[in-house]
């Protein structure tokens, strides 16, 4: 039985954004509550970078990878642009709710 490693550049924009979530989550620790601006500027940070790594994936063909559990096309491409759209408008909304 061979293995072979998967394709991992359809998966960069989620890869990107599973790392930055995790950094966001860590620096929230250890921030105090006058400067959390700087965990919202990272979440606003990371979904414009994600989308921009999308953005850079969005013309290729149909990539399968991951022994077909991850497919990525024009489609998928697309979806994922509108929701770090909605989100980082959520976000942008929300903000002065929550901090009141």
């Amino acid at each position: 039985m061979n293995f072979t490693l998967p394709d991992f550049t359809p998966a960069i924009p989620e890869i990107f954004m599973l790392v930055m979530i995790s950094v966001v989550l860590i620096v929230d620790l250890f921030v105090s509550d006058e400067r959390r601006i700087i965990t919202y500027l990272l979440a606003q940070a990371t979904l414009v970078v994600t989308a921009v790594l999308t953005l850079g994936l969005i013309g290729t063909e149909t990539q399968i990878t991951f022994n077909g559990s991850f497919v990525l096309d024009p489609l998928a491409a697309v979806s994922k642009l509108v929701i770090y759209g909605v989100v980082l408008v959520a976000f942008a909304y929300s903000r002065h709710y929550l901090r009141a």
